[in-house]
């Protein structure tokens, strides 16, 4: 009997110092969560305002001014590098389809569709 108190004592022992440590990631976790869940609802919040801002503009009949994105523009592609590409694409879509159309590929397939949940 006493024995198995010791144990008892011992296990509760472990397990006491065991769990505030626990508690303590688990807490820490929340909070980050936390913080990100805040930082998330201050953007879409800030969006909201801006959109508010926009239907007001609109209703009162100004002109709103929508934001320009600047486009990176590259040299424009030349007949040939066009034309290597096209090949590139003809032959990547034909070993593709043989691979598809393969018992293996079949069977790798079936795999990723089963492990994605379809």
């Amino acid at each position: 009997m006493i024995h198995q108190n010791r144990e008892d004592l011992k296990a509760l022992g472990e397990r006491a110092s065991f769990l505030p440590l626990k508690y303590q990631a688990e807490n820490a976790q929340l909070k980050q969560e936390l913080v990100d869940l805040y930082k998330r609802e201050v953007k879409l919040l800030k969006i909201i305002h801006k959109r508010d801002e926009q239907l007001e503009q609109v209703a009162s009949g100004k002109a709103i001014k929508l934001p320009v994105k600047k486009k990176n523009v590259s040299r424009p592609a030349d007949r040939k590098e066009i034309a290597r590409l096209n090949s590139d694409l003809d032959y990547l879509q034909k070993r593709y389809e043989a691979l598809k159309n393969s018992k293996l590929g079949r069977l790798q397939l079936w795999y990723w569709r089963k492990k994605a949940g379809n």
